[in-house]
């Protein structure tokens, strides 16, 4: 099967945020069919909270390049069940809820997928610095397809925060593949 390009959001706001981060690159990467190809610094913002509801923590977020030879729904499949190897809990009542691990299928490639649970790219992607900072570490002049049609750079160029997303000293890494020699 063809391998393609993915990028997938991380975010974490609940106990030990960058260790929730760390494990879910290592799950993904010893996941069948995907390799890990670049991962970008470590951001922090504040927690996007519906009106009414209550503050949350602040998020740690970094975005993740991927080669895959999954189909989308496979791989939101993927992420789902890591979410819930650490810990997330969904309640189909409540949206942006604190949460240990969130991974967002942000980007494939050059496609564009939807259906009624998953839309790539991901719909509200150019209204996220925490998003778009770190995506712009690995690629500035990715192409974005429709709706966006167009590169990360245009994005970042266009978007006006309205809360700071600060890169963070922390780092996360890619864990050594199990076809290459630790050194």
């Amino acid at each position: 099967m063809k391998s393609t390009t993915i990028h997938i959001g991380l975010g974490s706001n609940l106990g030990d945020r960058l260790a929730h981060l760390q494990r879910a690159i290592l799950i993904l990467s010893t996941t069948p069919g995907v390799e890990i190809l670049n991962v970008s610094s470590v951001y922090e913002s504040a927690a996007l909270v519906l009106p009414g509801r209550a503050p949350q923590p602040d998020y740690l977020n970094a975005v993740i390049a991927c080669r895959s030879s999954l189909q989308p729904m496979e791989m939101l499949h993927v992420c789902l069940v890591t979410e819930k190897r650490l810990g997330r809990t969904r309640s189909p009542q409540v949206k942006w809820e604190a949460r240990t691990i969130d991974l967002d299928l942000l980007l494939w490639s050059n496609i564009v997928f939807s259906n009624e649970i998953l839309t790539i790219p991901h719909p509200r992607l150019a209204d996220r610095p925490f998003v778009l900072l770190p995506l712009s570490e690995i690629d500035m002049d990715l192409k974005i397809p429709a709706p966006f049609d167009c590169t990360v750079r245009y994005l970042l160029s266009t978007y006006s925060p309205t809360s700071p997303t600060l890169r963070t000293s922390l780092v996360l890494t890619i864990p050594p593949s199990l076809n290459e020699p630790i050194r």
